[in-house]
């Protein structure tokens, strides 16, 4: 771990001592198994059907990596949206893996789960990753990616230099959507598809928001409490970039999002069956952190 905290801040190593991590590496390594298999078994040149698979295997993991960062104090809240996204990358195909590691990534500057400050290379990274993004129509990611580096420098405990690199994201996104062509910045129609999940996604948000509210939060190196400002702040600031995308994509980013939709989704049904299981035993509904 020290290791990779001397280069960046947004790394959090699995450690296989823990039960979940190794868990998570074994479903990995199976999804990516069996999609080459079936592939190759179908005709798909064997490369070709390599590099599928990690993106699929990748973006299961991506699922799992994010509902970490929406829930930081429980550990297996992460996996219940897990089968979904399997189900998912066969129904609706694949998903886009860029975004999702945005998301992870950003969100780890935000609620500080690796208990050290982001580095000026982990900035500079993500500014790349949202112009890249930008170029791939996904517009609001320089203008989401300012109000990330805002909080993380307006929050406790502050990291100032990200005043700057907000402004930089805010110039980048504004030049960028200059020299845009007019037709592509337009908002889209809102769909019934796209209704419907923005409803689901707002209400598992609501939900993870309320009861795990009295959750404390630990970093990495499980020496200070997160403050509760970030670990909401890490909830809510992707859903937005979510609903940004449904408002200019449509239907669109249904299929580069929905992992993480999955993921919020999954979250909230962890909390809502805790929830009842503590009412019926009579204990609080948040008691706090459950490893």
């Amino acid at each position: 771990m020290s290791a990779i905290k001397h280069f960046t801040a947004l790394g959090r190593p699995i450690v296989f001592d823990s039960i979940t991590n190794r868990l998570i590496a074994y479903i990995t390594l199976a999804v990516l198994a069996v999609a080459f298999i079936y592939q190759v078994r179908t005709a798909v040149p064997t490369l070709e059907a390599l590099a599928s698979s990690a993106g699929l295997a990748f973006a299961v993991f991506l699922t799992w990596a994010i509902g970490r960062e929406i829930d930081p104090a429980y550990d297996w809240s992460a996996f219940i949206a897990l089968p979904a996204t399997v189900a998912g990358l066969f129904i609706l195909g694949p998903a886009g893996v860029l975004p999702l590691f945005f998301i992870l990534l950003f969100s780890r500057i935000v609620n500080g789960t690796t208990g050290v400050q982001a580095k000026i290379g982990d900035s500079l990274l993500l500014i790349i990753l949202a112009v890249l993004l930008f170029t791939n129509e996904t517009i609001s990611a320089p203008l989401i990616l300012a109000a990330v580096f805002f909080f993380d420098a307006l929050c406790e405990p502050p990291n100032r230099k990200q005043y700057a690199f907000a402004v930089v994201a805010l110039v980048t996104f504004f030049a960028a959507l200059f020299m845009l062509d007019e037709a592509r910045v337009a908002v889209e129609m809102v769909h019934p598809v796209a209704v419907a999940t923005l409803a689901v996604l707002g209400a598992a948000v609501l939900i993870v928001l309320k009861l795990s509210a009295k959750s404390t939060v630990f970093d990495d190196k499980n020496q200070a409490a997160i403050p509760k400002t970030r670990v909401h702040l890490a909830r809510l600031i992707p859903a937005v970039f979510i609903a940004g995308e449904f408002l200019l994509q449509g239907d669109r980013a249904l299929g580069l999002f929905y992992p993480a939709i999955f993921a919020y989704c999954g979250v909230a049904l962890f909390h809502l069956v805790r929830a009842g299981k503590n009412r019926r035993a009579g204990e609080p509904v948040s008691p706090g952190a459950e490893k």
